[in-house]
Order: C-alpha cells, then structure tokens, then sequence
C-alpha cells in the first residue's frame, strides 16, 4: 500500500513510515518521490527514441 501527501496522507509503503525517504533517496539514486506513472512515462520516452532494428537472419544449413 503506497499512500501519498497528495492522497491525505504521509508516505507510507507497506506499513513502513517513509518520511525520510525511500532506499532510492537515502542511497542518492533520486531525490523525488515517484509514482508508478512517473516510472512509465519515462520508460515508453525511452522506448519511443530508439527504433527497433532486428539484424540479419541466419541463414539456414543444407543438412536439415
């Protein structure tokens, strides 16, 4: 269970009071509080700038 400041409540996750910051914060990775959405977003932004090229097929054996 994550409840948010924005939601009414203080950062909690999983019953574990999170007003110092999450593992992430502590160990320097980030200094914001993300939501999954955030998460998301910055994975199908990634997605979207590189194409996918696939590289030439093998080509098959004789003795098959």
């Amino acid at each position: 269970m994550i409840r948010t400041a924005e939601a009414g409540g203080i950062h909690r996750s999983g019953g574990k009071n999170l007003s110092r910051g999450t593992p992430a914060m502590a160990a320097g990775v980030t200094d914001k509080l993300r939501e999954i959405g955030d998460i998301v977003a910055l994975i199908e932004a990634n997605e979207a700038e590189k194409p996918m090229v696939r590289g030439p097929y093998k080509k098959r054996s004789e003795e098959i």
